[in-house]
């Protein structure tokens, strides 16, 4: 089936939706400790229960106060698994690439990303895309969302 979002029967698949709460209280909190898990490509969900590769997703980040930070459609680009004896430690999650943002999202992700290459952690592109990040974020259980 590959990248294209119509299946072999000519219908639209309809996107899984996930409702990511992080453990992030402030959108001050999520720029400073979620940014190694964002590009402007795409970001890292750290999940015991990935999607498939392939998936496309309607996903939507929250803080733990349930206030809306990231929304947008994705494809589930590729998976890791965990790894504990990994150096340094491999979490388990998704690597979901963008396809559409919200604006308020765009705007969070470029700035996100700006901020990160003048830290001189990202090349000017706004690379590397989609590295997993290691050890030491919360875990975030995807939850189905039905529209």
């Amino acid at each position: 089936m590959g990248d294209d979002p119509v299946d072999r029967e000519g219908g639209d698949r309809k996107p899984v939706g996930l409702v990511v709460r992080l453990a992030y209280a402030t959108l001050d909190d999520f720029r400073r400790r979620f940014a190694a898990n964002l590009s402007r490509g795409g970001v890292f969900i750290q999940t015991r229960e990935p999607r498939p590769v392939g998936t496309a997703v309607a996903f939507e980040l929250r803080l733990s106060t349930g206030e809306k930070v990231l929304r947008g459609d994705g494809v589930v680009r590729w998976i890791a698994t965990e790894d504990q004896a990994a150096q340094p430690r491999r979490v388990p999650g998704m690597g979901i690439q963008f396809t559409r943002l919200d604006a308020a999202s765009r705007a969070l992700v470029d700035a996100m990303a700006a901020a990160r290459a003048a830290q001189g952690a990202l090349t000017p592109s706004g690379g590397p895309a989609l590295t997993p990040p290691g050890p030491a974020r919360p875990i975030a259980t995807p939850v189905p969302v039905f529209t």
